[in-house]
């Protein structure tokens, strides 16, 4: 018993040994593959290609398939450039092809790791040469720790470098590090704190205080028990405060939340000012009772109407006089106020009176009760009929059996 739980155990550690020295050969092969030694140079790659009076993007397209690497241009370089002949009946290196390309339209290559970059050649460079051999960029790794501004460690932080997929998060202790190209900009960001954005110089360690962004944090929310600031707001409020609803001109407040809340549907069901709207929070709840929400101004809720009523009270409610509407959408607007509240509730704060001077502000919306230049010809009631009655007869033709 006791040999046989031994070979048992010696079978399991060449089976584990065998599996690690396997992985470990995988992950050798793809750091390899991956890594920038693999990067080669436009003078060691060969191609055989031709083209005759070719456009250059179909140029670029053809080479990027056959040799790996990717051309980076705007459309202003390429604007204007004249068509390319090249003679591909000997292999030869990428550099000889893009010199004569060059050459040809007057373009400048310049090889960074697996990218060529093209731009307008100058006058010097047209005298010297087209085609500039690889120049990679220099990697540094830059370390530091990242706290608040009493000197705390924020853990989770984002270190990031803008246009690229490089970055990082801070550990426990607020302490990064991240191997970067030189003369990078590093960007460190937080929830609750200001972005802040560091070009890289010398220093290999940075250390960075990143600032509470109390502009976010501090500003106050009304919910139905009182008043909260958002940063400890725990359920769902969606808020609209006065600029936004003067943004455009309405004559209702529920023409003015059209597309302000997420989760609140208003749909205008009236073509004459101040008809009547429909608004549905997160949805229809009954088939049978009414789907319109509760209306809170000033602590006074307003009665509920139902779909058969041509107007609501809050109609009558002038935008101009509101300071902010708060929308509460989850559970606690029924833990609130009841079963009225079921399909939501909209708060409503109205403008009071202030001390110091007294302001006198002037606002005049008008319309034009008259149809534009582009007006559309549309049929009168003969030639209406007319159309009519060429669709029947047209049915009865194609259609005679179903006429």
């Amino acid at each position: 018993m006791k040999n046989l739980v031994q070979t048992h155990v010696i079978r399991m550690t060449k089976l584990f040994t065998y599996a690690f020295l396997l992985q470990l050969l995988t992950m050798s092969f793809l750091f390899a593959w991956n890594g920038n030694a693999q990067i080669m140079d436009i003078e060691e790659v060969m191609i055989t290609v031709s083209f005759e009076d070719t456009k250059i993007e179909k140029v670029f397209s053809t080479i990027e398939k056959m040799t790996g690497f990717n051309f980076v241009h705007t459309d202003k370089e390429l604007k204007h450039v004249p068509r390319v002949t090249a003679n591909g009946n000997e292999t030869q290196s990428v550099y000889k092809l893009l010199s004569v390309i060059g050459q040809q339209t007057g373009l400048y290559f310049k090889q960074v790791n697996r990218n060529i970059h093209v731009q307008k050649a100058s006058e010097k460079e047209q005298q010297l040469k087209h085609v500039s051999v690889k120049e990679e960029f220099m990697e540094i790794n830059v370390s530091g720790t990242v706290t608040g501004k009493n000197g705390d460690p924020i853990p989770g932080a984002t270190i990031s470098v803008p246009g690229t997929s490089i970055g990082t998060a801070s550990n426990l202790d607020g302490k990064y590090s991240l191997t970067v190209p030189e003369g990078s900009t590093l960007v460190f960001s937080f929830i609750g704190f200001e972005t802040k954005s560091i070009q890289l110089s010398d220093a290999r360690v940075i250390d960075v205080i990143l600032i509470e962004d109390t502009a976010s944090l501090d500003e106050v929310v009304v919910i139905g028990y009182g008043t909260s600031k958002r940063s400890d707001l725990t359920g769902a409020v969606g808020s609209v405060n006065a600029d936004q609803l003067n943004e455009r001109p309405s004559t209702t407040l529920n023409q003015a939340l059209s597309g302000r809340v997420t989760g609140v549907q208003v749909n205008i069901n009236s073509g004459r000012p101040g008809g009547r709207t429909n608004v549905r929070i997160r949805g229809f709840s009954s088939i049978n009772s009414s789907n319109n929400p509760l209306y809170v101004i000033d602590g006074v809720m307003m009665p509920v109407s139902n779909q058969a009523q041509a107007t609501q009270a809050i109609d009558f409610v002038n935008p101009n006089d509101i300071v902010s509407v708060e929308v509460l959408k989850d559970a606690s607007s029924t833990a609130i106020y009841g079963a009225r509240g079921a399909n939501g509730v909209i708060l409503i704060t109205t403008k009071r009176g202030e001390s110091g001077e007294g302001k006198i502000t002037y606002d005049v919306d008008f319309s034009v009760p008259t149809i534009g230049p582009n007006r559309l010809e549309v049929l009168n009631v003969r030639e209406y009929m007319e159309v009519e009655d060429l669709a029947f007869a047209n049915i009865q033709k194609y259609d005679p059996e179903g006429w």
